[in-house]
């Protein structure tokens, strides 16, 4: 445990470095602006410019803080990476809102003033209205801007995406993913040698423009169509993103409004249907939005049917032995339940006999710690294997877009960081979880929904159960857990498949289930900071997530 605390300490001092999305291409990048409210450049270059001049605004997605609205007030860089006009191959790609005003402005450049200088304005708008909007590229002359140009047409308050690229002497502008416009000439290198101007341009012709950029991105090489039309079409996942929520998607970056929170009572609350939620119980409701804990399994034929000799438990929700002298469950105690506890009478010899739970488990080199909760037997650390039970090699994966992209079976480590978090365990997809060749040792496996609603249960129930389940602190505020059990759940945080992030280390752990929804998402337990409670909920089935085995008795 004290590992576990040294290992946290370190974590937080990791440096934070920011991260590009996984659909803008990295090659040959020169600068990334997501202008999340400021001017930081998320590619490894670091090429931050400041933004105090500009204020943050809502986005094209409705986000606030997550795109800058501009004034008349441009930002200026003096780094050499951003002068494109000494460049003979580049791509500009943004995203831009207008006021509605008459426009004449410009959005990047190097210049300083008339003349030879304002042949440094690279993409440049001037028109009498919105809708007769011309789009220009400065001619190498000092004559202006009348080599290339096309129109493009604006709308006030609506965002359009625009990329404009040159390769060689071949230039080429695409609107909303689409060409729009292509030119070609030549002239001398470079043009100017002055800062770069984004969102305005010299002050001789009242050219800073009064609108949002969003998403600015700069490379080095001509973008294909393809990889245009992919920064144009991109969006983010939506769906509850409040992780208190019963419903909580931890896939989503947009909130939709469609949370749903649980009442004092433990029903979901607002207008909601509830009812049971599992597909396989007895008294699903197909119109229930949030479970109720009502799910009854005793009904036969069916998955949750109870067998001869077994009745159904209210209290605990599953099926238990009817008499326990009953060894062959057929209803009653007769002679062959004698005989079968005579013929095992003694017989401790046998390695797997000899073996019980408490007791540390060997499986593939190393020693499982294990724990008794109630009925069940569970590993007391998440696992680590590397291979399949039938030593088949599961694959590790540590790229972002390999992640999101796999349908076989995955694992990877925290921050692809075995030193620094190998003691938290591995993070593992659903299809490893699934597949055939098992990944727990023989006689264990990948718990069910249904075996974690029963720990859940016999750790005091959803409100105080995670309290009970995570491991002690040692005086630490956040992971205020009692390890009543001996469970000792870490917070081991998680890897999300959208684009292959990892998230919530020292805050939450998530841990994996074979169970699947109806929409064939897999069911999660999982833990947080802060909070006493154990829920249950779907999830992506790319999601890297911590696995824990119980033992088998089926």
């Amino acid at each position: 445990m004290n590992r576990f605390f040294t290992l946290l300490l370190a974590a937080s001092c990791l440096t934070a470095v920011g991260q590009v999305p996984d659909y803008v291409p990295t090659d040959g990048l020169v600068a990334w602006y997501p202008f999340d409210g400021n001017g930081l450049d998320e590619s490894p270059n670091l090429l931050d410019v400041n933004s105090e001049s500009n204020s943050p605004a809502v986005n094209r997605f409705g986000q606030g803080d997550a795109a800058l609205r501009f004034e008349n007030a441009p930002i200026i860089s003096s780094h050499p990476q951003l002068n494109l006009t000494a460049k003979d191959t580049f791509t500009v790609s943004l995203w831009l809102q207008m006021d509605d005003i008459s426009p004449s402005f410009a959005l990047i450049g190097n210049d300083s003033g008339a003349g030879e200088k304002n042949k440094g304005l690279l993409m440049y708008g001037w028109g009498a209205g919105l809708e007769n909007f011309v789009w220009h590229v400065n001619s190498p002359s000092s004559s202006g801007f009348g080599n290339f140009s096309t129109q493009v047409g604006l709308e006030p308050g609506v965002w359009i995406h625009l990329v404009y690229i040159k390769n060689g002497n071949d230039f080429q502008f695409y609107k909303d993913g689409m060409p729009f416009g292509f030119g070609q000439y030549e002239y001398p290198q470079p043009y100017s040698d002055d800062p770069t101007w984004i969102g305005g341009g010299n002050d001789c012709c009242n050219i800073g423009l009064i609108g949002k950029l969003d998403d600015l991105g700069v490379w080095n090489h001509a973008l294909s169509s393809e990889e245009v039309v992919m920064l144009f079409n991109w969006s983010p996942i939506s769906g509850c993103t409040d992780d208190t929520a019963c419903n909580f998607n931890f896939d989503a970056e947009i909130d939709d409004g469609s949370c749903l929170y649980l009442d004092a009572c433990g029903e979901c609350g607002g207008d909601s249907t509830s009812g049971c939620t599992d597909a396989y119980a007895c008294n699903f409701a197909a119109e229930a939005a949030c479970d109720d804990g009502s799910c009854d399994y005793s009904c036969c034929p069916g998955p949750g049917c109870c067998h001869t000799g077994t009745v159904w438990d209210s209290d605990i929700q599953q099926c238990i032995v009817a008499n326990p002298s009953d060894s062959n469950f057929d209803g009653c105690v007769q002679l062959n339940d004698l005989l079968d506890l005579l013929s095992a009478y003694g017989d401790c010899g046998a390695e797997e006999s000899a073996w019980q739970c408490g007791d540390p488990l060997e499986y593939q080199g190393y020693d499982y710690e294990t724990v008794q909760i109630g009925e069940q037997c569970w590993f007391a650390e998440n696992l680590r294997a590397e291979n399949y039970r039938n030593e088949d090699a599961i694959s590790l994966l540590e790229a972002s877009n390999f992640w999101s992209e796999t349908t076989d079976g995955a694992r990877c480590w925290y921050l692809n960081n075995e030193g620094d978090f190998g003691s938290f365990g591995s993070l593992y997809n659903v299809a490893a979880a699934l597949d055939a060749r098992g990944i727990c040792p023989t006689g264990w496996k990948v718990p069910s929904l249904q075996d974690f609603e029963v720990l859940i249960e016999t750790a005091g129930g959803t409100e105080v159960a995670g309290e009970a389940l995570k491991a002690t602190n040692e005086g630490e505020l956040q992971w205020n857990g009692t390890d009543l059990y001996g469970f000792e759940g870490l917070p081991s945080g998680a890897r999300r498949a959208a684009d292959g992030a990892f998230l919530y280390h020292g805050t939450t752990t998530l841990f994996g289930t074979t169970s699947l929804d109806v929409n064939e998402k897999a069911y999660i337990m999982r833990l947080r900071d802060n909070m006493p409670s154990a829920s249950l909920y779907s999830n992506a089935v790319n999601d890297g997530n911590s696995i824990r085995c119980i033992k088998d008795t089926e």
